[in-house]
């Protein structure tokens, strides 16, 4: 009788396990998020985490609907610097070469490196970077090559100064908030201002200067009006399959491989805070 329940019980075991992962499995396939606000798309540069484990890269399918029409496209999106990344992701020092208006560092490399593994020639591109990922966003946009083999349709950057003026392929639509002081970190602010300072779109959120570099494009409150690519009014949406993203991590070396990484983290409000190491 014994013998009976334990096989009984390990049967119901095994057929609950076999029933969950088939319910995983259906959810994960039918993971498609729907996007109708610039917020929705920054969450997506900011779960590419390398504090939490993520690469600060990550590659989704997704759908864009403009203007009644649907057009597949891939959603490129970029994390911003995490000095406490150390080896992998945006690593601080890495930031001069974008702040100075350079066109290659090791992000774009690892970027472009992501994109030729991940997606096909001639796909339709959509890119979303917070801060330094902004930035990059711009230099892989204004990459000839890139623009070859790819159709890039927007690039939507969250507190990012401009940093290729008039050379991006499809329409830059920067959101900065009032008292975000990180889009200013270009050469352009003293070169040309005016391009600095007038194409960009601005709100303000009621929170402490500084603070608001990461806090503001999460709020509905402040940026609700500005649809899934940027555009204030707009009507873009992105359903985005998240069971195909996929996560890079950054800076990419070639000919390198990595023995080790390791990370940890918590949580504090919106922020993860922590170190990743690799190497």
């Amino acid at each position: 009788m014994k013998k009976r329940m334990k096989a009984l019980v390990t049967c119901t075991l095994v057929f609950c396990m076999l029933l969950l992962c088939t319910l995983s499995s259906s959810a994960k396939e039918n993971a498609i998020t729907e996007v109708t606000s610039a917020p929705g798309t920054y969450r997506f540069t900011q779960e590419a985490q390398p504090l939490v484990g993520r690469g600060a890269i990550s590659i989704s399918q997704a759908v864009l609907r403009e203007g009644g029409k649907d057009l597949p496209v891939y959603l490129i999106a970029l994390h911003g610097t995490e000095n406490t990344a150390y080896g992998q992701a945006d690593e601080g020092k890495f930031n001069m070469s974008a702040t100075q208006m350079g066109r290659e560092n090791a992000y774009t490399k690892a970027i472009a490196s992501a994109m030729k593994e991940t997606i096909p020639k001639d796909s339709n591109i959509v890119f979303a970077g917070h801060s330094f990922g902004g930035m990059v966003a711009q230099q892989v946009a204004a990459d000839t090559e890139i623009q070859e083999h790819y159709n890039i349709l927007h690039i939507v950057c969250y507190g990012s100064p401009l940093v290729c003026k008039d050379e991006v392929e499809g329409d830059l639509h920067r959101l900065c908030d009032k008292y975000d002081f990180v889009p200013f970190e270009t050469m352009y602010t003293f070169t040309d201002p005016d391009a600095q300072f007038n194409d960009r779109s601005v709100e303000a959120e009621s929170e402490l200067p500084g603070y608001v570099h990461y806090s503001s494009y999460w709020s509905e409150d402040t940026w609700g009006d500005y649809d899934a690519v940027g555009i204030k009014g707009g009507n873009a949406k992105l359903y985005v399959d998240e069971s195909t993203t996929t996560y890079f991590d950054a800076p990419f070396i070639a000919g390198t491989k990595t023995h080790f990484k390791a990370w940890a983290s918590i949580k504090i409000g919106i922020n993860d805070i922590g170190i990743a190491i690799q190497f």
